[in-house]
């Protein structure tokens, strides 16, 4: 049952990434 620990970080992974995203495209 590691599968929804597993998706959490993913999604964390994730949000970081837009994040930066964003903020390189706001610069």
């Amino acid at each position: 049952m590691r599968s929804p620990e597993r998706s959490e970080p993913a999604f964390f992974r994730v949000g970081i990434l837009g994040g930066d995203l964003s903020r390189q495209s706001d610069e």
